[in-house]
């Protein structure tokens, strides 16, 4: 009998390697709207407004290196609790004039894609309700890239005012890039014990816990057997895993 990680695990928090802490504040706090929960010289904590909750972790450290092309954090995935929600960051983004990677419809969600000043990626996202995904006779679910209908998403928060990250925000899920997919595919699944949501041979994995579209996706769009980080490399220190 396979092991299976508990149905209610979640992805906790993230910390990432930075190369200025003022200049990450500035953008995590002005453009996607954080809360400073705790602050020390080189290192913060941030979360949404209007919880004591702590999602993010910044520290900076001295000579770090630029990001480079190697296995580690794709993207990060901060998940709000609404279209309203998205539809207020998206606005704010636009707003701000700040470059934007992308906008795509997964048909699970609907997301946001962009950069810190760092070149860490991350994503801003809302679930479409689970009785509207699509899954096959394993329970997988069914995924595509689409063009997200920006319009739609901004008229949703048209009558709202923006107020930062709002209550209820988590990080969704955390996409890596990696270099065999193979051990990847083993240690998430069966040490772990996430099952498989939706499988790219060759390409990309996505797994969860409960039936989730996604928790964790790795990927080897870095190309196979990519070098792994420099310690002093900006980019992912660490992520954490928890259940309810």
């Amino acid at each position: 009998m396979s092991y299976h990680i508990h149905e209610k695990t979640k992805i906790g928090q993230v910390e990432l390697l930075i190369s200025n802490l003022e200049a990450s504040l500035e953008f995590y706090r002005e453009m996607l709207g954080f809360e400073v929960k705790s602050k020390m010289e080189n290192r913060a904590e941030l979360g949404p407004h209007g919880e004591n909750k702590t999602l993010l972790i910044l520290e900076e450290k001295p000579e770090v290196l630029p990001k480079q092309k190697t296995s580690g954090l794709y993207h990060f995935a901060v998940l709000v609790p609404d279209r309203v929600s998205l539809g207020l960051s998206l606005r704010r983004l636009l707003e701000k004039n700040y470059p934007l990677q992308g906008a795509s419809d997964h048909q699970v969600s609907e997301a946001v894609y962009l950069a810190d000043p760092d070149g860490n990626g991350i994503e801003v996202y809302r679930d479409r309700p689970e009785q509207e995904w699509n899954r096959n006779e394993h329970g997988e679910v069914t995924m595509q890239t689409l063009p997200m209908d920006a319009d739609g998403v901004l008229r949703e928060a048209s009558d709202h005012q923006w107020n930062g990250l709002p209550a209820g925000t988590v990080i969704g899920h955390m996409h890596l890039h990696i270099s065999n997919l193979e051990k990847s595919a083993h240690f998430y699944t069966e040490v772990l014990g996430f099952d498989t949501m939706v499988s790219i041979p060759g390409s990309a994995l996505f797994v969860s816990a409960g039936g989730y579209h996604h928790h964790i996706a790795v990927n080897l769009w870095a190309g196979s057997n990519a070098p792994a980080p420099l310690e002093n490399a900006v980019g992912l220190m660490y992520y954490s895993i928890a259940s309810d």
